[in-house]
């Protein structure tokens, strides 16, 4: 019965966290890109900034790493996220990026 009852009360704890809060996962990485540079920058040095990518895989037979970062609050529902995909050369160098975000702040207003 004691069992049953710190459940509840966790799974409780859970949903009120969720209505008041925010969820996030990935990892939240810097939006000033100025350090990235194509032909340069290394995989080293990405992983020394960032860490480890979220997703790796291929393009064309072009090596990708994808680092992402999603923000989902409740209460009001909104989503947000921000991406960087990382196309790599024979010498693992940048070859090109990618960068999204749907951040409010980070869209331009006409």
């Amino acid at each position: 019965m004691k069992m049953k009852a710190l459940s509840l009360g966790f799974i409780c704890c859970i949903f009120v966290g969720m209505l008041s809060g925010c969820f996030t996962t990935g990892k939240n990485f810097p939006r000033d890109l100025s350090w990235l540079r194509k032909q340069e920058t290394s995989k080293q040095d990405v992983m020394m900034l960032l860490g480890r990518p979220y997703a790796v895989g291929s393009s064309s037979g072009i090596e990708v790493w994808s680092y992402v970062f999603f923000e989902y609050q409740f209460v009001p529902h909104k989503s947000h996220h921000r991406e960087l995909k990382l196309y790599w050369d024979k010498q693992d160098k940048v070859k090109d990026y990618s960068y999204i975000s749907s951040f409010e702040d980070e869209i331009p207003r006409s």
